[in-house]
C-alpha cells in the first residue's frame, strides 16, 4: 500500500515502487510465482505527466528495475572496491555482511588483479551465498569484474592460478579473454558500484591524474619562466599555454603552502612568507591565483588567531600574535 503526490515519477512514488519490486522479487523466490508482469501491466494504466514516461510502467522500467540490487552485484561492488581498500575478514557493506574466505591481489605495471572468495549475507532476508570474483583494473578508469557462484575448492584454486598465470603475460586483452572464458560474458565495471563508493574511487583516480598534471604544468612553467618574463618586458601577449601553466603551477604551490600553514603552527612565519612570495611572483607575471580553497584556509586561520587572542586576553605579550593575524588578513586578498 502506498501513495504519491500528483505524479507517479516523483521521489515518493518511485520509492514505493522500489519497495513493491523487492516484495515481488522475494515472493517469486519463496513461492515461485512471478508477479512482475502483472504489476507492470497494472502500472501501464497509471498516467504520468512526464513526457518521457507517459505511464507508470515506463517509470518502473527506467527508475525501479535499474535500481534493483542482487547479491551478485553486491559481490561485484566488494570486488572492485577491494582494489582500493583493504577489507578485514568480516566487514559490513551497507545491509550485507561479508566474510572474506580468500583474497589475493597482484600488480603488473599499471594493471592490478584481485581474485577472491566471498560469502555474502543479507541482514534483512538472511539470504546467503558464496561467490568467486575476479576484479581487474587495467589502469585509469577501466575495470573488468566477473562474478560466479562458488563451485568447489579445486575449481577455485585452478581458476585463481590460471588468472595470475595469464597476468604474467602483461596483456590486458589476454587477461580479459581468460576471465570471459572462466566466468562467462557477464561483467561489471566502475559504474556498477554503489554511488558512495563509486564517487570515492572516482575522486581517488582523479586526484592521481591531477597530481600528474600539476607536476607537468610545474615543469612547463619552470622551463619557460624566462620566456614569459621576456614577453612581459616587451609588452607582448604571453601564449595562452604558458599563461595557463603559470596559473596552475603557482596555484598548486600556493595551495600546498596554505594547507601546510593550517597544519603547522610552529612554522607559520616561513609558510606565510612563502605564500606572500608566490603572490608577488604571480603579480610580476600578471597571473591570477584562482584558488578559492586558499582564501578559505586563510580566513579560518584569521578567525583561529583572533579567537586565540580573545581567549588569552591580557595574557598576550608582544605584538607577534597581532602581527600574524594582520598578515593573515592581508594575505586573504591574494586570491579572489
Amino acid at each position: 500500500c502506498g501513495w504519491f503526490f500528483e505524479e507517479i515519477s516523483r521521489p515518493e512514488g518511485v520509492q514505493i515502487l522500489r519497495y513493491a519490486a523487492r516484495a515481488v522479487e522475494l515472493a517469486g523466490e519463496v513461492t515461485g510465482v512471478q508477479l512482475e508482469k502483472e504489476l507492470i501491466h497494472r502500472l501501464s494504466l497509471v498516467p504520468s505527466n512526464v513526457e518521457c514516461f507517459k505511464t507508470g510502467a515506463e517509470v518502473y522500467r527506467q527508475m525501479v528495475s535499474t535500481a534493483q540490487i542482487s547479491l551478485r552485484e553486491v559481490a561485484a561492488h566488494y570486488a572492485i572496491s577491494s582494489l582500493f581498500a583493504k577489507y578485514p575478514r568480516e566487514q559490513p557493506v551497507y545491509c550485507y555482511q561479508t566474510q572474506q574466505l580468500d583474497f589475493q591481489t597482484q600488480r603488473m605495471g599499471s594493471m592490478t588483479l584481485a581474485v577472491g572468495q566471498l560469502q555474502l549475507t543479507s541482514d534483512i532476508t538472511r539470504e546467503t551465498e558464496i561467490f568467486v570474483f575476479a576484479a581487474f583494473h587495467l589502469g585509469g578508469w577501466d575495470f573488468h569484474c566477473c562474478i560466479q557462484p562458488f563451485g568447489s575448492r579445486r575449481s577455485y584454486t585452478m581458476l585463481k592460478e590460471r588468472l595470475f598465470s595469464v597476468l604474467q603475460e602483461a596483456s590486458a586483452a589476454h587477461a580479459i579473454l581468460e576471465m570471459v572464458r572462466l566466468f562467462g560474458d557477464q561483467s561489471f565495471s566502475l559504474r556498477d558500484l554503489f554511488a558512495e563508493e563509486r564517487h570515492r574511487i572516482v575522486q581517488l583516480l582523479s586526484q592521481e591524474n591531477l597530481t600528474r598534471l600539476d607536476q607537468l604544468y610545474t615543469q612547463v612553467y619552470r622551463e619557460n619562466y624566462g620566456v614569459m618574463m621576456a614577453f612581459h618586458r616587451d609588452d607582448l601577449a604571453v601564449p595562452v599555454e604558458l599563461q595557463v601553466a603559470a596559473e596552475v603551477a603557482l596555484g598548486h604551490r600556493c595551495l600546498t603552502a596554505a594547507r601546510a600553514l593550517e597544519q603547522e603552527t610552529a612554522n607559520s612565519e616561513s609558510l606565510l612568507a612563502e605564500i606572500e612570495a608566490i603572490a608577488t611572483e604571480a603579480a610580476h607575471l600578471r597571473t591570477k591565483l584562482n584558488v578559492p580553497e586558499v582564501k578559505q584556509i586563510l580566513e579560518r586561520l584569521v578567525w583561529r588567531c583572533l579567537n586565540s587572542l580573545l581567549l588569552e586576553g591580557s595574557g598576550v605579550t608582544g605584538r607577534e600574535p597581532v602581527d600574524l593575524a594582520l598578515r593573515l588578513r592581508s594575505a586573504t586578498s591574494i586570491v579572489p
